[in-house]
């Protein structure tokens, strides 16, 4: 049966319109699923966690920002029980919500398919290693969509704050104007403010797949941006990873997120799981 519908219902949270998409988010929400206030509106909604998930099967996964666990939960849903070596590595820096994470997959039935680590995202990419990362960095808070330059800058708009320097931008070759930013910011403590291009050279270090969850206002030069530096990086790395050759085939795809014929978001998705051989064409038709 489908969930009832709560449109009538009262609730005290100053977000009502994501209390009122519960269910999109975690369709076993009266199961118990645990979601703190920046989880509402941060949590991938669970049909597109799921497609993401579709399009990374086979592979292990290093999530990076795994806030409630709703994309954790559905990577661990496609391993079978072949790949029961295949693991999910869900990863955040706060403590409490990575406990919400576990607990939620526990009522997926996946909690021991997933490894969980509590801890700065950009240290763990430098010394852990998977199939493929993938990074669903903070957007801003919900009022992303309303910036007055009416599109969302991946390097101006994703500030992650990190005790862990990212991927040093002498290992890769310049190539303009895809050339990711240095960090911003250095705090007094020592912790740096990483940009969204240079997150995603740093996930080089961990995998040679990437899938980015990015907002639905992201034009397709930016998306070719994080690419770029994605792939610089990778090549450039020598032996510090299964090098890429200029000659491996690799796919790049940015992918439309429609949630009830509305757009939702975009996945970027680069590397050589996504790559598709060209058709044959056959000539004697």
């Amino acid at each position: 049966d489908a969930p009832p519908q709560e449109e009538e219902e009262e609730e005290e949270d100053p977000h009502r319109k994501y209390w009122l998409q519960r269910y999109r988010l975690f369709s076993a929400y009266d199961d118990g699923v645990r979601l703190d206030r920046e989880s509402w509106y941060s949590v991938t909604p669970e049909v597109v966690a799921a497609t993401i998930a579709q399009r990374c099967r086979g592979l292990s996964v290093i999530d990076a920002f795994a806030g409630a666990g709703g994309n954790a939960i559905q990577f661990a849903l496609v391993i079978d029980a072949t790949e029961r070596d295949r693991r999910v590595v869900a990863v955040d820096i706060d403590g409490r919500r990575l406990a919400d994470a576990r607990h939620n997959a526990a009522l997926y039935g996946v909690a021991d398919r997933i490894d969980f680590v509590e801890g700065d995202a950009l240290e763990v990419l430098a010394r852990r290693r998977a199939d493929l990362v993938f990074l669903s960095p903070p957007w801003g808070g919900p009022g992303y969509a309303s910036h007055p330059r009416g599109y969302f800058d991946v390097a101006a708009d994703i500030r992650v704050r990190t005790t862990t320097a990212p991927l040093d931008d002498g290992a890769a070759p310049r190539r303009e104007p895809f050339e990711p930013t240095e960090p911003i910011e250095t705090t007094p403590r020592g912790a740096r403010v990483v940009d969204g291009v240079a997150l995603a050279r740093s996930a080089a270090r961990a995998a040679p797949n990437l899938a980015y969850f990015l907002p639905k206002t992201t034009p397709a030069d930016q998306a070719r941006r994080v690419a770029e530096a994605f792939l610089d990086a990778r090549r450039a790395l020598g032996g510090a990873t299964r090098v890429m050759s200029d000659l491996e085939p690799c796919g790049v795809e940015l992918e439309a997120m429609f949630l009830n014929g509305r757009l939702k978001a975009k996945t970027l998705y680069v590397g050589p799981h996504f790559f598709r051989p060209p058709q044959q064409v056959d000539s004697s038709k």
